[in-house]
């Protein structure tokens, strides 16, 4: 690209963001699905994408 950016390319799995009963996030959980993305391939990861939790998790929740 002519601006010397890269474009994302390959393969960007957007995880879900599991949470615990109270509401918190599981980061164990979150871990173990980052893990499994990446040892099988993921070029990267679209946090708070496709799957809807960018609109209703506090901004706290997001700096987590």
């Amino acid at each position: 690209m002519a601006d010397g950016k890269k474009k994302p390319a390959g393969f960007i799995p957007a995880p879900l963001l599991p949470l615990t009963d109270s509401g918190s996030v599981n980061f164990r959980l979150l871990e173990k699905q980052v893990d499994y993305l990446v040892k099988e391939g993921a070029d990267g990861l679209f946090l708070s994408g496709t799957t809807g939790e960018g609109a209703w998790i506090s901004t706290g929740q997001k700096a987590d």
